[in-house]
């Protein structure tokens, strides 16, 4: 199922179901996610993609996209920044438990309803665009999610999607890396590195216009 959960009601079902704080973290730091997928790294905030993305985040009527937002850490640390009210931060994840316990968390720290959206589904489906804007987004974030099951033809609709969705100077920030090396085909691995570095490296797209990157152009000079 996919769709927008509403703060309230998110609220009312974390506080239903226990989902109302962050797991007990592990050794390292890191919360192990309720679909025991991986685990949400708060080092993750140390990123300079995931420092881009907050330095958008919170300025006024900024409206940003969290792929893969697991827990919301990103959104957690954006509103601890001071999160303009007139934002709008967007948290997009295949699994509900995690947007509950994000709610849960926000709430905590005093977020108003009309900052946070809870898109729950997997990116890039139709019923997950369908609930988008087209042209809508200051900055999207897609770290560490390009490894979760993703295949060439995914990879070619997201990035077709983040040019849709971006409003015109958008910034898209990605890091197509994952800690979670165990648990996916290593020939699927290299592949997605591969075709990420593709698309990423103006060279690539200048030498092979098959290659080019939906909805995006190359910057000359840029590798």
């Amino acid at each position: 199922m996919s769709g927008f959960i509403s703060f309230p009601d998110a609220i009312t079902e974390a506080l239903s179901l226990d989902y109302t704080d962050l797991p007990e973290a592990c050794p390292d730091g890191g919360y192990i996610t309720k679909n025991a997928r991986g685990a949400a790294q708060p080092g993750i905030l140390a990123f300079d993609e995931v420092q881009q993305f907050l330095s958008i985040a919170v300025r006024p009527k900024a409206r940003v996209l969290d792929v893969g937002a697991g827990y919301g850490l990103v959104g957690l640390e954006a509103q601890r920044r001071g999160m303009a009210e007139d934002g709008e931060y967007t948290a997009l994840d295949l699994d509900r438990r995690h947007l509950l316990v994000l709610a849960a968390e926000l709430y905590k720290r005093g977020a108003r309803p009309g900052m946070i959206r809870l898109l729950e589904g997997s990116f890039p489906t139709k019923e997950v665009l369908d609930c988008l804007e087209p042209a809508s987004f200051d900055a999207i974030l897609a770290s560490r999610v390009f490894h979760f099951g993703f295949t060439r033809e995914m990879c070619l609709a997201a990035f077709s999607a983040f040019g849709r969705l971006l409003k015109p100077g958008g910034v898209l920030l990605i890091r197509a890396s994952t800690h979670h090396i165990g648990v996916y085909p290593s020939a699927l691995r290299v592949e997605t590195d591969a075709l990420i570095k593709e698309f990423l490296h103006s060279k690539a797209l200048q030498s092979h216009p098959e290659a080019h990157l939906p909805g995006f152009e190359p910057r000359p000079g840029r590798n």
